[in-house]
């Protein structure tokens, strides 16, 4: 049975995941009236419409029947793409920037010098890496430091590609993923991004992955900069919901820093999106927008999280944080206020991280 049969079978029609959906309350009164438009004619008539769905599965956790809107969405993009209906326009833009991030002007493979070979490599991700080469920088040297031979990894997961919904060129990319870690010997990729877990855990189930900060609980702890008191109001990307080892593993590496934590009413499980999901940006920016601003109204203190496409999208509201800020940025006092990246400084940013890479480990390459 598929996800829209389900859903229109199994909706009660409580309202509970409208309320909380900016997607769900401009398009439909109940999710079961927006399976079975789909059901009807794919939506052919108006694909952009599953494109507006963050694919946060922030739905299933208010669905008294755990019915997941997302699922239906990721669903009805494949079908346009197979239909030959979409990519859409926009999505131009999104297969342009995955293309660079799988080229040669980042994708890098750095296993142990030593051996050509790691069977523990660090995977910090396309986002992350946009953000901040020195966040990235600072966290291998870490990890190399405590894990003696580990390589780095410098690719995209291909998350934007699934969603899209091609599903061919999504599974081309994680082959090729595969592909590289197994070739370096890989027994174990250590990833920074919430949402890179979440897709090679879904889809990639040969390589296995495990967070960043589980792996610092369990190593550290790391000397962090002291920047006097501080607040910062925890929000946990929608990509980490049930995984709580990486809940309880953020917030031990955001103690180390000394400052107070405040907790959100909807947190860790119940955690909504920052607006940046699933794509929607490209297709509905005023959706993205209404959803970003959402969540900031729940914010009472400036922000950290540990997702760099969360922290970019708070930075125009509210001062905001990447949690490794905290652990490796002595000037995060100051950073915290920085606007959000613009598209050639983030490319510029990968760039830049690759060349240090290549330029650091010369001599033992």
């Amino acid at each position: 049975m598929s996800e829209a049969e389900k859903i229109s079978e199994g909706c009660i029609e409580c309202g509970l995941c409208v309320d909380n959906c900016e997607f769900l309350s401009k398009y439909c009164e109940s999710p079961k009236e927006l399976a079975d438009k789909y059901l009807e004619n794919h939506f052919k008539d108006k694909p952009s419409i599953p494109y507006c769905c963050s694919l946060c599965d922030g739905c299933e956790v208010d669905c008294p029947e755990e019915l997941n809107v997302g699922r239906m969405c990721l669903e009805a993009r494949q079908t346009l793409v197979d239909e030959g209906v979409a990519p859409l326009t926009p999505h131009k833009i999104v297969k342009r920037d995955q293309d660079w991030d799988l080229s040669e002007e980042f994708a890098l493979t750095l296993p142990n010098p030593e051996k050509q070979k790691a069977n523990k490599v660090f995977f910090p991700g396309c986002h992350l890496s946009g953000y901040s080469p020195a966040l990235v920088l600072s966290a291998y040297d870490w990890l190399r430091e405590k894990v003696p031979g580990i390589g780095i990894l410098l690719k995209c997961c291909g998350s934007p590609t699934n969603y899209i919904g091609d599903k061919a060129a999504f599974q081309g990319i994680l082959d090729n993923l595969e592909a590289e870690a197994k070739r370096m010997g890989a027994e174990e990729l250590i990833c920074a991004c919430p949402n890179c877990i979440r897709h090679l855990s879904r889809y990639a189930p040969n390589l296995k992955v495990r967070s960043l900060y589980e792996v610092m609980v369990e190593l550290g702890p790391v000397e962090t900069p002291k920047n006097g008191t501080a607040t910062f109001t925890i929000h946990d990307p929608c990509a980490a919901r049930g995984r709580n080892e990486i809940h309880d593993a953020v917030r031990s590496v955001i103690d180390w820093s000394g400052v107070t934590i405040d907790e959100m009413k909807e947190s860790r499980n119940t955690t909504q999106c920052c607006g940046q999901g699933g794509g929607v940006p490209y297709i509905s920016p005023q959706i993205a927008a209404n959803s970003t601003k959402r969540r900031v109204e729940q914010l009472k203190a400036d922000v950290v999280t540990y997702c760099a496409s969360c922290r970019e999208a708070f930075a125009a509201q509210k001062p905001s944080l990447h949690v490794l800020d905290l652990v490796f940025n002595s000037n995060w006092a100051e950073d915290k206020i920085k606007p959000a990246n613009k598209p050639p400084v983030k490319k510029e940013n990968k760039t830049s991280l690759k060349t240090q890479l290549v330029e650091k480990f010369a001599a033992e390459l």
